[in-house]
C-alpha cells in the first residue's frame, strides 16, 4: 500500500512538471543594457540616450536571437551592429537574419579602422543595412536563428558624425554584457524557474511524507 502511495505521488509530480514545461519552452531570456546606468559607453552623439535590448527563446533545437537597438538619430542613422561570437561560430551557426552580415575580426584599426572608439578587436557577425530614421531617438531592430546555446558576451554599434556605444564590459568577464551565441552547438531548454519549483516542491513532498512514515512504524 505504501510503495503505492509513493508510486502515486511521483507521478503526480513527473505529470505536473511536464505539464507546465510547455508554457516554460516558450519563455525568453531578456535583458537591456543602456548608458543611463553606465552599462554602455557611448562617444559622439551617442555619449547618453543609448540603449540596447534583446532577447532569447526557444524555437524548436534552436534559438531565436532579437535585439533592439535604441539611439540618439543622425542623417546616416545606424552604420553597423557587431555582435560577439566565438571564433568557430560560422555561416552555418546562422539562418533567417533579418540583416546582411559580414563574419570576421573587426577592431579600430587598419584595415578595420570604420569603428571609431572600440576599446578592443572583436569576432563575430556584422550587421548593416539599417537606414537612418526620421525620430529624435531612433530605433532599429535585427534577429536571428543559431543552433547555438546564450551566453555572455560584446557588441559595438557605429552611428554617423563617428558616433558609437559599446557594452561597458567589452574585452573582459567584468561589467555589463550582453547575450550572444555561445561557443559550441548545443542544447539547453530556457525554463522558467517556477518550473525547477514546481518539481523541486513535488520531490520534497515525498520525501517528508516517507520519513513521517519511518517514525510513525517506530
Amino acid at each position: 500500500m505504501a510503495s503505492r502511495k509513493i508510486r502515486f505521488l511521483m507521478i503526480v509530480t513527473l505529470l505536473s512538471t511536464f505539464t507546465a514545461l510547455p508554457m516554460a519552452a516558450q519563455s525568453a531570456l531578456v535583458g537591456s543594457v543602456t548608458t543611463s546606468d553606465g552599462s554602455v559607453s557611448g562617444g559622439g552623439n551617442w555619449a547618453t540616450g543609448v540603449s540596447l535590448g534583446w532577447s532569447v527563446a526557444d524555437v524548436g533545437d534552436n534559438y531565436l536571437y532579437s535585439y533592439t537597438f535604441q539611439a540618439p538619430s543622425q542623417e546616416s542613422g545606424l552604420s553597423h551592429f557587431i555582435l560577439e561570437t566565438s571564433t568557430n561560430f560560422d555561416s552555418n551557426n546562422i539562418w533567417g537574419n533579418s540583416n546582411g552580415y559580414e563574419l570576421d575580426t573587426f577592431s579600430d584599426t587598419p584595415p578595420s579602422n570604420s569603428n571609431p572608439g572600440m576599446p578592443g578587436a572583436l569576432y563575430g557577425l556584422k550587421f548593416g543595412g539599417f537606414g537612418s530614421t526620421e525620430e529624435s531617438i531612433g530605433e532599429w531592430n535585427f534577429d536571428f536563428t543559431s543552433d547555438r546555446a546564450p551566453m555572455e558576451g560584446d557588441f559595438y554599434a557605429k552611428g554617423g558624425d563617428d558616433s558609437f556605444a559599446y557594452n561597458s564590459g567589452f574585452g573582459d568577464r567584468t561589467g555589463a554584457k550582453i547575450l550572444v551565441p555561445d561557443t559550441v552547438a548545443q542544447r539547453i531548454s530556457i525554463t522558467e524557474p517556477g518550473t525547477l519549483l514546481l518539481l523541486g516542491c513535488g520531490l520534497m513532498s515525498i520525501a517528508v511524507w516517507r520519513r513521517r512514515r519511518t517514525r510513525m512504524q517506530n
